[in-house]
């Protein structure tokens, strides 16, 4: 009751001031809501010079003071009982360019790691119509609005599971991309030698019900003898080791526009992000593995020792396309998925934004569907991802809902957001997350993390 009371009273403010304001100004935001928003003011453009032999250079960054404050529902707030959550991240980008060439890197610290990091680090060379990069860096295919179906070479970071942006989820890749421009078309290879896996969560706040409870049965079979726990040590080393697979992954990828249209085609051939389990060529569930602790010691060390990890290969052929149609900003991707030793899939993102004819209200929706082949039941799988937003006081105040719905499982994430602009490159943004379903489902298992968040954003 007390969700519904909230985005009731936030719906009725973001209406009633929609008359009160004159203008305003596009907003951006950080977490899985981020399915709208835009990455870190960073350019990817190619610098050209007249002088062949000059430099330019670039240096710009960000910085995010984040506070969150789990709060576990409006009674918890009320009674005090708040666990507090502040971290703070820093970006830079430096960029060298020259008339052909262009050198890029990134860094990051973030405090919850206390490490500075290089995100991404690449240098690219530009001929008559084509261009080569190599490098570590992050690559977005698809037309979706920060939700993909074909986009499959960088693994996701789920330390902080469904609240980054879009982008800043994925972790760098090292690869090699060559675009050969047709025309108007683009005819894009990437290769890369190896795949980095998913990262886990390491924060029991956001570990799933999944990964918490292999982790508990693990944790109890370790305690019961010496053997048992080598046994685990070495497999847990295996789930939670150096996040690389020595499997490498290939794509190609043909863009072009015509008539208003933006399509393209591609082709991608890797393996899954998240490990698998075997004993004796046959897949075991998960729920197999935290179960174990009920068997005999005998039983138990038996199985550990013949569990092997295995990332499945698969294939991905994919279509994607944008356009404007009735006035929508139009998007669609689909992909069909070969999975080894799996039931195969058909994935879909169709979707759009526009602007309505009150205030400076904006609405995007997008629906993500999956289907997979020859279940008895639950065959579809399908997400509603939908955002409201509107700018007022001559660019400066930016409030936003923005709503994840699983249609099957019934859970969502529900955030209720406003920023202030405070300079052009100042901002504090204020927040209040919402978790709902059962435990099991993407977001019910996060059931008691409603928190609230105050964001503050400094860009140079």
């Amino acid at each position: 009751m007390k969700k519904k009371f909230l985005l009731l009273s936030l719906i009725s403010l973001l209406s009633i001031n929609s008359f009160a304001f004159d203008d305003g100004f596009d907003t951006t935001d950080s977490g899985f809501d981020s399915a709208f928003s835009d990455s870190a003011d960073f350019s990817d453009n190619a610098f050209v010079t007249e002088d062949a032999n000059k430099l330019d250079f670039e240096f710009n960054g960000e910085l995010n003071l984040i506070n969150r404050i789990i709060t576990q529902g409006i009674k918890n707030i009320k009674d005090n009982e708040l666990n507090i959550d502040d971290y703070q991240k820093f970006k830079t980008e430096l960029k060298v360019s020259k008339a052909n060439s262009e050198l890029k890197a990134n860094f990051l610290y973030d405090s919850r790691d206390e490490m500075v990091k290089i995100d991404e680090a690449t240098f690219r060379l530009y001929y008559d119509n084509y261009d080569v990069l190599v490098g570590k860096t992050k690559l977005v295919w698809g037309k979706g609005d920060k939700v993909h179906v074909i986009d499959n070479f960088n693994a996701e970071d789920m330390s902080d599971i469904i609240n980054p942006d879009y982008l800043d989820r994925k972790i760098p890749e090292n690869l090699v991309q060559v675009n050969y421009y047709i025309g108007n078309g683009n005819l894009e290879f990437v290769y890369a030698p190896k795949t980095t896996t998913t990262k886990l969560a390491d924060n029991d706040l956001w570990k799933t019900s999944t990964q918490l409870n292999l982790e508990t049965s693990l944790e109890t079979i370790a305690t019961k003898n010496l053997e048992l726990y080598s046994a685990i040590s070495n497999l847990k080393n295996k789930i939670y080791g150096d996040n690389i697979a020595e499997n490498g992954q290939v794509g190609i990828r043909y863009t072009n526009s015509k008539n208003g249209y933006d399509y393209g085609i591609s082709y991608y051939h890797g393996v899954e992000k998240t490990a698998s389990f075997y004993m004796n060529g046959s897949e075991l569930e998960t729920s197999t593995l935290s179960s174990l602790s009920n068997l005999p010691d005998s039983a138990i060390l038996s199985t550990i020792k013949n569990i092997d990890i295995k990332y499945k290969k698969y294939d991905v052929i994919g279509t994607e396309l944008s356009t404007v149609l009735f006035g929508i900003n139009s998007r669609a991707e689909l992909a069909y998925y070969n999975i080894e030793d799996s039931n195969n899939q058909v994935k879909s993102i169709i979707g759009g934004d526009k602007d309505l004819a009150l205030h400076n209200i904006n609405v995007n929706v997008q629906v993500k569907t999956e289907y997979t082949q020859n279940l008895d039941n639950d065959n579809f799988a399908n997400t509603l991802i939908a955002k409201i937003s509107d700018k007022f006081k001559n660019e400066r105040v930016l409030p936003e809902i923005q709503v994840v719905y699983n249609i099957e499982d019934k859970d969502y994430m529900l955030n209720n957001q406003i920023e202030f602009k405070v300079k052009d490159d100042t901002s504090f943004k204020v927040m209040y997350k919402i978790f709902e379903g059962d435990s099991g489902t993407t977001f019910g298992d996060f059931d008691t993390n409603d928190y609230l968040a105050a964001n503050f954003i400094y860009k140079f």
